[in-house]
């Protein structure tokens, strides 16, 4: 089938991938098949989907028992495959793009924004991303409170985003003093957290599929990764028009804690990355060019 496309990964991978195809296929319809070790991320990437007109994604997807059983996988279906890099340059051999491919940093979905003028700037701040047993990546909730209280209530809205609760009732009881905040944690669908990220002037997130989403349509975002290999997926004018930053973990005693974590709780370790002034500042400077409240 001519219009038929491989991938492999998961969410945030899948979308990097709907963005390499955006150019050239945006006016015909494909189908787009996975292979992942993570079956349980089939909903949300057909969700995505919906968001474009052109891709319809084929679930399940085909299981992996192991990640290094991937390439031999690509050569067996000898189908049209597209990696996840932002120009396919970082991948060779059977995981190279069929064709020469680059991410559309800025593609048309069908989410509208909202045009209402706002009264105060919005601000989400993803909690977590990645999925539990993987990647999985979570801010700490010291850091969370203090960022939060940098932010006067009469000028800026939070909103607490996520899939993952880590706060008690007394945490969540004591973040949500302040007026400002909403806390959303586990309380959204998924199509109204994309209509939440996308009516927001900030996000503030791991690297993964909130950080992509959101720098893709133009929501300034503040972006933490564990990995530089991750910067292979990240499209230049994103890279230009955004805060990203390491999370500056070196050393071995941040990889012991790296290892213990992943092994004992499922995730890296709880994130603390720079200074929630320097967040602050970074948010404060941009919103004093672009807006005017």
């Amino acid at each position: 089938m001519k219009n038929l496309f491989l991938m492999s990964g998961t969410l945030g991978d899948a979308f990097i991938v709907m963005l390499k195809l955006y150019e050239h296929y945006k006016k015909k319809k494909i189908l787009l098949k996975r292979i992942s070790m993570w079956p349980d991320q089939d909903d949300s990437i057909k969700k995505v989907s919906k968001i474009f007109d052109f891709i319809e994604y084929d679930k399940p997807c085909i299981k992996l028992k192991k990640i290094s059983d991937c390439p031999s996988i690509i050569k067996k279906l000898d189908l049209n495959y597209v990696n996840t890099s932002w120009n396919g340059m970082h991948f060779k051999s059977v995981e190279s793009d069929f064709r020469k491919l680059k991410v559309t940093p800025y593609p048309k979905i069908n989410i509208k924004k909202n045009k209402t003028k706002k009264k105060k700037i919005r601000v989400c701040i993803q909690v977590n991303s990645g999925k539990i047993g993987g990647n999985c990546k979570i801010f700490s909730n010291k850091w969370i409170s203090e960022l939060i209280a940098l932010f006067d209530p009469n000028r800026y809205q939070i909103y607490l985003l996520g899939t993952i609760n880590n706060m008690d009732r007394d945490e969540i009881k004591e973040i949500t003093k302040n007026k400002n905040v909403n806390f959303l944690v586990k309380k959204t669908k998924f199509i109204s957290w994309m209509k939440t990220v996308v009516n927001s002037d900030f996000l503030i997130s791991n690297e993964g599929f909130p950080a992509f989403f959101a720098m893709s349509q133009n929501v300034r975002t503040i972006c933490f990764y564990t990995d530089k290999r991750i910067l292979t997926r990240i499209h230049p004018a994103w890279r230009k028009n955004n805060l990203i930053k390491s999370v500056g973990w070196s050393g071995v005693f941040s990889t012991f804690k790296v290892i213990y974590s992943r092994y004992v709780h499922q995730r890296y370790p709880l994130i603390y990355p720079i200074s929630p002034k320097t967040v602050y500042k970074y948010i404060n400077k941009n919103n004093e060019k672009n807006f005017h409240i």
